[in-house]
């Protein structure tokens, strides 16, 4: 293949036109290697290896002013070493999004719920603060739960506060996803839970060990 080149080509043509700067955002980065976990699958491997050269010549180009930025999961940054020369670009430039402590915590758990209008409980604010941290997956479990906690009260409690109620109703933290999981899948008829299933299953990766 050409590489990056047809595409730099293009952005120069771009920036003379319009005078702007670009930039790339490539997030949950870590798919990429689910994407090429198939060994045997020449054609996937070939794709994921011309994906991360033409990001990586993108960044070191001085042609056009051309900004990269990928996220992902800390316990992936070891498979990095799969492509050639993105562990030296990642050590040039690698930042660890720090843990959220209390106080950031409960403004991650307030702040939405109040830019809508809606009143928490102090004491549903210090049940999530407390139980967040047993878990792993903290901010997406966080971000579900409350999710559910607030279409309980919308849609069934309706007293005007997300409370207790709302967070038992749901399962809490430790039970929300799975519930909200068997709720959808009770809904389907055969066929599509037939396709559900096969879904989930693909989604599924389960190492050596």
């Amino acid at each position: 293949t050409n590489g990056a080149e047809p595409l730099v080509d293009f952005l120069v043509a771009l920036k003379e036109r319009e005078n702007k700067n670009f930039f790339l955002l490539v997030d949950q980065f870590e798919e990429l290697f689910r994407f090429t976990m198939e060994q045997k699958n020449k054609v996937r491997k070939d794709e994921a290896n011309d994906f991360v050269n033409i990001m990586l010549e993108l960044s070191r180009q001085r042609r056009v002013p051309f900004y990269v930025v990928m996220t992902m999961r800390s316990d992936f940054m070891g498979d990095c070493t799969t492509f050639y020369g993105l562990p030296e670009a990642m050590n040039k430039s690698l930042f660890l999004v720090p843990k959220l402590n209390r106080v950031q915590m409960k403004m991650a758990i307030e702040g939405p719920a109040r830019l809508y209008g809606g009143k928490l409980n102090t004491a549903l604010v210090s049940r999530l603060l407390n139980e967040v941290g047993k878990f792993e997956d903290e901010l997406p479990l966080l971000q579900h739960t409350l999710m559910r906690i607030w279409d309980h009260e919308m849609d069934i409690d309706k007293s005007g506060e997300l409370d207790m109620a709302d967070y038992d109703a749901i399962g809490g933290m430790q039970e929300a996803l799975s519930k909200h999981a068997d709720e959808a899948l009770a809904k389907l008829d055969k066929p599509d839970f037939k396709v559900a299933k096969e879904i989930f299953q693909a989604l599924t990766m389960i190492d050596e060990h």
